[in-house]
């Protein structure tokens, strides 16, 4: 008998601490991700950045072909530097582009060091800034949700 309230309690603490740990990893993951965002491009910020600024860049071309499109930052890693702005309703990602965010208080839940994703819409250049503008931006866990979606757009290399 006592065996048997052994086995069960354990099967029970674990089943819940599975629960937990998926119950907790599941509420930092933004529910509310708007299914075109599936269907963005895997960039860095230095690299869309090159495509307007660079010695070989083309602002013009870049704003044609770039604006309004959905991209994703992967695996960022959040620094200090990130929270400056955070009661404006943005932060810089890599000091190259300024993400407004839909829940900027997302943010709230990383700490220095920690990697998250960051998918938005490439609203264009910053005026007075070698930079850029994404709105409607989402932070979540990195690798949290697989963006691109297989099938997407991928990986951009823009054209010089």
């Amino acid at each position: 008998m006592r065996l048997t309230f052994t086995v069960v309690a354990a099967i029970l603490l674990t089943v819940t601490g599975l629960c937990g740990c998926t119950a907790a990893r599941a509420a930092s993951i933004p529910l509310n991700i708007p299914p075109e965002y599936y269907n963005c491009t895997e960039v860095t910020p230095q690299v869309i950045c090159d495509a307007y600024f660079s010695r070989y860049g083309n602002i013009a071309e870049a704003q044609y072909r770039f604006d309004g499109l959905l991209f994703v930052f992967k695996n960022v890693e959040v620094t200090d530097s990130m929270f400056k702005h955070i009661d404006e309703g943005y932060t810089w990602v890599d000091n190259l582009v300024r993400c407004f965010c839909v829940n900027i208080d997302d943010l709230k839940r990383y700490k220095i060091g920690d990697k998250i994703d960051v998918v938005g819409k490439n609203e264009g250049v910053v005026l007075n800034f070698t930079g850029l503008k994404f709105g409607d931006c989402i932070i979540m866990p990195a690798g949290s949700v697989q963006l691109p979606a297989p099938g997407g757009t991928g990986v951009a290399v823009p054209v010089y």
